[in-house]
């Protein structure tokens, strides 16, 4: 899939108006199709993961009854938590690829233009350039990664304090004894919850990420193409014709015995025969030709 995602966009480079840069068309290549595949990979979660809570949810109440609601009442308020966080790193990450573009777009024109900088002694000025941008760059990276790490500890955390509420709630009603074989069931299910709750984090951050590559790459599919202006022939008949055709060049015997020069060793003598009576020019006649094969070479 990612192949032919790739060779799509290939297609479509080859064939587009416009391009701002080269940095432009590696970032449609590399970046921006990773992000939507990986969307493609692991967007899938964001289905089976409520399915999965729910059916652990099922499990979790015929063991403790309503008290499971408790713990998973603690699983579906970290929920909206997620979706606002991943939010938040789709808009950090679109920040952050608008600074890659900006950084590649100033890389490709200071190597295109090498001679001209070393010429003018312009590198602490671009390098300064560069490293600006790159800082900017690396504050929006570290800022997505901070997010998108923080949800997922969230996401491993609230097993255990959906576990614990659960339990303390439970046997603190008084009505039931401590039980071993149903504490680390209950933990057990409660733990398995923390699959699909860290996967959806990831669900969440990378189809966040997907739709804003999709965004980017849409804007290049939607470009015009360029006009095909070759001109095909598909008729039948033959490009080149010639019928009875009589081609001569002026040549007087007298001043020039042969073709080349005089002092030419491999000069070519013309007999008196291949005069025409009364002209003294060359003359070749009854020409026949046709050429109706094209791209193909003709001696």
């Amino acid at each position: 899939a990612r192949i032919a995602f790739i060779m799509a966009v290939y297609d479509k480079i080859l064939t587009v108006r416009r391009l701002q840069s080269v940095g432009e068309v590696v970032n449609f290549l590399s970046s921006d199709s990773s992000r939507i595949i990986e969307s493609i990979r692991f967007g899938w979660w964001l289905i089976l993961a409520p399915l999965s809570l729910f059916a652990l949810m099922g499990i979790l109440c015929s063991y403790i009854g309503a008290y499971a609601l408790i713990g998973m009442l603690v699983l579906f308020l970290q929920m909206p938590i997620q979706l606002f966080v991943g939010s938040k790193i789709g808009a950090v990450r679109e920040r952050a690829v608008a600074l890659t573009d900006e950084r590649v777009m100033i890389m490709n024109d200071i190597l295109s233009s090498i001679k001209t900088v070393k010429l003018y002694c312009w590198e602490d000025s671009f390098a300064d350039q560069v490293a600006s941008i790159r800082a900017r760059e690396g504050a929006e990276l570290s800022t997505t990664a901070t997010i998108k790490y923080l949800n997922v500890a969230i996401s491993f955390f609230s097993p255990t304090l959906a576990t614990m509420l659960s339990l303390s709630i439970y046997f603190g009603a008084g009505k039931h004894e401590v039980n071993s074989y149903l504490v680390f069931t209950v933990a057990s299910l409660f733990n398995a919850s923390s699959a699909p709750l860290a996967c959806l984090p990831m669900a969440i951050a990378n189809i966040a990420q997907g739709f804003i590559g999709m965004s980017r790459l849409q804007s290049l599919m939607c470009q015009d193409d360029l006009r095909d202006t070759r001109i095909l022939n598909m008729s039948r008949d033959p490009l080149v014709r010639v019928k009875d055709a009589t081609f001569t060049f002026d040549y007087d015997p007298e001043t020039e015995g042969t073709l080349g020069g005089a002092d030419d060793h491999d000069s070519v003598s013309l007999a008196s025969n291949g005069l025409e009576d009364g002209n003294s020019g060359f003359s070749l006649q009854r020409v026949n030709l046709t050429i109706d094969r094209p791209g193909k070479l003709v001696a």
